[in-house]
């Protein structure tokens, strides 16, 4: 919630904000299968990006868990290549039912957004590919290649 007061949530995540240490989390600006991604401010007034993953969207206890293992394994590991994004804090609330991870929020998609975060879109792929409808070959190329480094890196790692 935008004013501070976080609610502690149902277990899926369905109308409430979930509660991550030393984060408001402002809103909701990506949801995928197992999570959503939030706008948040820290407490030194930094804006950062926090992905939520709900336990409820899981079918099974393993596979929640096989991801959050995941998670703690690529960790220690996300500072170490420019072509990753980096994890700054790992957290996890059971009874609630989610982990979450804090990340350095995106660029945003419109210069403008500097001023004030509320219209904040961050600028992803799949927004540069709604914008333009197609890339230029070359930035596509350069793209896979910084995505082929960083894969690499991360074999060469055990993940």
């Amino acid at each position: 919630m935008a004013d501070g007061s976080q609610s502690r949530v149902d277990g899926e995540g369905a109308g409430a904000v979930p509660v991550v240490a030393d984060h408001v989390l402002l809103r909701r600006i990506g949801a995928g299968a197992y999570g959503e991604v939030w706008l948040a401010r820290n407490v030194t007034g930094v804006y950062r990006a926090v992905k939520v993953v709900w336990r409820a969207r899981f079918d099974h206890e393993r596979t929640y868990e096989r991801e959050f293992t995941g998670l703690k394994r690529y960790e220690p590991i996300s500072r170490l290549h420019p072509g990753l994004t980096d994890v700054l804090h790992v957290g996890r609330d059971d009874a609630a039912g989610y982990f979450y991870y804090v990340i350095e929020l995106a660029d945003p998609a419109d210069e403008a957004t500097g001023v004030g975060m509320d219209a904040y879109v961050p600028l992803t792929l799949g927004e540069r590919v709604r914008r333009q409808v197609r890339l230029p070959v070359g930035e596509c190329a350069r793209i896979g290649a910084v995505v082929a480094e960083a894969l690499g890196f991360l074999h060469e790692q055990g993940l």
